[in-house]
């Protein structure tokens, strides 16, 4: 995975296509071409000073900040504090529009009750570029990227895609995009453990998949993080991508912290909104499953479920300020289970 830095760009850029600005550091693979502490990985062959540089990746590497990382930040005077160690902004996939193109990743696993912070209110962006294909992985400790916006996949044939497996992915200033409001990029959150918090919205446009895998996640909070109240916003081809186990699925919050934020903790589904349940492995049937809550009101403009999931039977409703889903043995299945009943009543009757 590489990070690369811009030293300088207009006002204009910073909002429209997400230069870099200055004290920026680049990873370029000299040294062992993965490990954030191996100085010969960046660009001046120096790692990063804390909370002073602007991170990019853009190329074919594989960077991972993990536990090793955390004793080389240590031993070199490079935390901000015995627990938390700042960079100034994260740009993967945002190099210019004449850039080779780039499958690039960071992993980012300091261990638990560690913090890696991002400072800059400037966006954050993963796969911002076209044909840019850019991935984050969270694994421990807790993210915090203080970006008024947090952009995932919005370069035009490219993809950025955010896993949460473990630790705590929390967006400390502002809300996130998935997908691209004018475009074609892809951009896709997977939960599958940890934990997931942002202080206010989260807009799915098309090409956005928001994707919760059953239960191992902790929490999932829209507007959880922070003074301000959460908002979600789906758009017509925006996917919200739901697999349920055998004991369901951790459901998305979207909350009112204080009242006082400009979401209200309001859900709208615009007109082809997409829901997408799916059996992850023993999924409860014919059971109705909570997978969304809100604590302010429900806008629905046409959310419809997926080909496949009617395909697979399942279906969808709305029960006071929940979302709740629910899939239907196929007939097949149950004419078994009805023989099996006659079957067991004639027995009884001998």
């Amino acid at each position: 995975m590489v990070t690369e830095i811009k030293s300088k760009m207009t006002a204009a850029s910073l909002v429209t296509v997400f230069s870099l600005t200055a004290n920026g550091d680049t990873f370029d693979g000299g040294g062992d071409g993965t490990s954030w502490e191996d100085p010969l990985n960046w660009v001046g062959d120096a790692v990063p000073a804390n909370n002073a540089s602007n991170i990019i990746i853009h190329t074919n590497h594989e960077v991972v900040f993990d536990a090793g990382t955390w004793t080389y930040l240590t031993d070199n005077g490079l935390l901000q504090n015995a627990n938390e160690h700042r960079i100034a902004r994260l740009l993967m996939g945002d190099t210019t529009a004449g850039a080779a193109n780039g499958s690039h990743s960071l992993t980012l696993d300091p261990g638990e009750g560690n913090t890696i912070r991002a400072t800059n209110s400037n966006s954050a962006v993963i796969s911002g570029r076209p044909g840019k294909f850019s991935t984050l992985n969270i694994l421990s400790g807790t993210t915090n990227l203080e970006a008024g916006r947090v952009r995932v996949g919005q370069g035009d044939g490219g993809s950025g895609t955010i896993n949460v497996s473990g630790g705590l992915l929390t967006l400390g200033r502002g809300g996130f995009e998935l997908g691209n409001p004018n475009g074609t990029g892809d951009g896709t959150l997977n939960i599958t453990g940890g934990s997931f918090t942002t202080r206010n919205d989260s807009e799915i446009f098309t090409g956005g998949v928001f994707h919760v895998a059953g239960t191992g996640a902790a929490t999932i909070g829209i507007g959880s993080n922070g003074s301000l109240d959460g908002r979600w916003v789906q758009s017509s081809g925006g996917t919200l991508r739901l697999g349920l186990d055998s004991s369901g699925i951790t459901p998305i919050l979207i909350d009112v912290v204080d009242g006082n934020g400009t979401g209200g903790g309001n859900a709208t589904f615009e007109n082809g909104a997409i829901l997408d349940p799916y059996d992850l492995g023993g999924a409860a049937q014919n059971v109705w499953t909570t997978v969304m809550e809100w604590e302010g009101s429900l806008t629905d403009n046409g959310l419809v479920l997926s080909s496949d999931a009617l395909a697979a039977g399942w279906e969808k409703q709305v029960a006071g300020n929940q979302l709740q889903v629910r899939v239907i043995p196929e007939p097949s299945s149950a004419a078994l289970l009805s023989l099996g009943g006659i079957a067991l009543l004639l027995r009884r009757r001998k």
